[in-house]
């Protein structure tokens, strides 16, 4: 069943076929921005229209690791504070997603529509976090910043978080995934920023193949959505 997606928001989306967006059970939407674009509570209303209409839960998967950094904290309220009233049931998993998940994926009743914030947040822990050192070693990152990852690990990692997110696909009604834009900064000033900017754009990349992909390009608020995969056996290829 397809269905009219109306947006919310005050600005339109820019292309004239976005203006009648369908969104099937089974589908996967990747929303990039940067920072303070706006995809977070675009995605935010695309994912309570989408679960009301299909009375099923609305979720949404934190994947940043608080600590006792006090900005960490503070995005954390905002965003809590941003979803407050809007039927959102928060799990949290700062790596390794289908592990975490796994267990609580067999409590579902009916597969959710979840919202995952964010990719980018994600990869950077699965590289760096203390949490993850098992799979770390698996991968073969070296113990210590000093030394420089071997090239061709951001290919590796990013087959295993493509794997995890295909996964966490086949759960749900729909997946919703906020990433960043950080593409266009200035050159990674050393080897470990340089693999978490490969890794993220490997993953983009990967996402875009699967042919229920709808790609949205967020800046300023305003939702540019995209299709065609012409790059997709080149990209293949490089996974």
């Amino acid at each position: 069943m397809q269905v009219r997606i109306p947006s919310k928001l005050k600005v339109p989306v820019i292309e004239t076929e976005a203006q009648d967006l369908s969104l099937q059970p089974g589908q996967l939407v990747l929303a990039v921005g940067g920072s303070k674009s706006g995809k977070s509570k675009l995605l935010e209303i695309w994912a309570q229209e989408m679960a009301n209409l299909w009375q099923v839960p609305l979720l949404y998967l934190a994947t940043l690791e608080v600590g006792d950094d006090p900005e960490n904290q503070a995005r954390v309220d905002r965003h809590r504070a941003q979803r407050a009233g809007k039927g959102f049931e928060t799990l949290e998993a700062s790596c390794q997603i289908r592990q975490v998940l796994k267990a609580e994926s067999l409590k579902w009743q009916a597969k959710p529509v979840l919202l995952l914030e964010c990719l980018g947040t994600l990869t950077a822990n699965e590289i760096f976090s203390p949490c993850n050192q098992a799979r770390q070693a698996f991968w073969g990152l070296p113990a210590h910043y000093d030394q420089a990852p071997e090239p061709g690990l951001a290919g590796k990692i990013a087959q295993d978080l493509l794997a995890d997110l295909a996964w966490l696909k086949k759960q749900t009604n729909l997946t919703l995934i906020a990433s960043n834009d950080v593409f266009s900064n200035c050159p990674a000033p050393d080897p470990w920023s340089r693999l978490w900017l490969d890794t993220l754009g490997l993953v983009h990349c990967g996402l875009a193949q699967d042919p229920s992909c709808l790609l949205v390009e967020v800046a300023a608020g305003i939702p540019l959505v995209w299709s065609g995969f012409p790059l997709a056996s080149q990209i293949r290829s490089v996974l």
